[in-house]
């Protein structure tokens, strides 16, 4: 009976060590640098949108892109992410935002509590889907909360401006708390 057990314990370490694929970080694509850049410049345009010096405790953005992220209605269309690798980017570069970046899935009761009554100054921004147009320039809905009446959302244009994205207008309907 011994040596049974011994047989089974060395055959399941073989097992565990062999080329079995195992969870942990996964391969991943390469980040599209005009995401990234179209993104952290609307990011900073909203964080920067209120008037006066605002200084915001938490910088929150929900990782879902949502075709309707620049209206204030429930999010729909919401058929891609921001990667793990994006995050990861979009997080070292708005560093110097003088607030810390968050990225979260979903404005929790507890979170939404917080911001969305104005206890907490900080501010959630949604993106959408970034749509390239013919005449190069970017359109994207997107839209920030930071709590009480304090929040607008639109479908924004970014144009390339000296190998920068700039947000330089909008088109569409919009709204404003």
């Amino acid at each position: 009976m011994r040596k049974l057990v011994i047989i089974a314990f060395v055959t399941l370490a073989a097992c565990a060590n062999s080329a079995v694929p195992r969870s942990g970080p996964s391969e991943s694509s390469p980040v599209d640098t005009t995401t990234l850049d179209a993104y952290e410049a609307l990011i900073r345009s909203m964080t920067g949108s209120e008037p006066g010096p605002v200084s915001w405790e938490t910088v929150y953005v929900l990782t879902p892109i949502c075709n309707n992220a620049g209206q204030p209605e429930e999010a729909e269309g919401c058929d891609a992410a921001i990667s793990a690798d994006e995050q990861a980017q979009l997080f070292a570069r708005l560093s110097d935002l003088g607030a810390p970046v968050e990225f979260i899935v979903e404005i929790s009761g507890t979170l939404g509590n917080r911001v969305l009554t104005g206890k907490e100054r900080s501010i959630i921004v949604h993106l959408g889907p970034i749509s390239p147009q013919n005449d190069g320039s970017l359109q994207i809905p997107a839209s920030y909360n930071c709590g009480g009446l304090c929040g607008s959302g639109t479908t924004h244009v970014l144009t390339l401006k000296d190998g920068r994205w700039e947000v330089t207008g909008s088109v569409g309907g919009g709204w404003i708390a």
